[in-house]
């Protein structure tokens, strides 16, 4: 944690970051500190959670290159991707570009 509260203070970011938590609080805290960080013109950002999950879709944001902005934050919120098989086939063919 102390890595990621760092990375945010000094705004340089790692390609990607897996957070997790048995406590809500502190899933909750950094996801809305990350989309803070990222809520401004260089930055693409899309949430996913239980609600509007679609693997298709996902594919689809992943894979996309980003428009007239250097990166994107991805954030899945309350989705278990293990239990979508196309998602954990999809990650595990193209684990190399992450």
């Amino acid at each position: 944690m102390k890595k990621i509260n760092q990375d945010l203070k000094n705004k340089k970011f790692e390609n990607i970051y897996m957070i997790c938590s048995d406590e809500s609080y502190i899933l909750k805290d950094f996801k809305n500190k990350f989309i803070e960080n990222f809520n401004s013109d260089e930055f693409n950002c899309f949430l996913f959670d239980r609600e509007n999950f679609n693997d298709i879709e996902v594919k689809n944001c992943i894979l996309s290159h980003s428009f007239f902005v250097e990166k994107k934050l991805i954030i899945f919120d309350s989705v278990n991707l293990s239990d979508n098989k196309n998602i954990d086939e999809f990650f595990g063919r193209h684990q190399n570009k992450f």
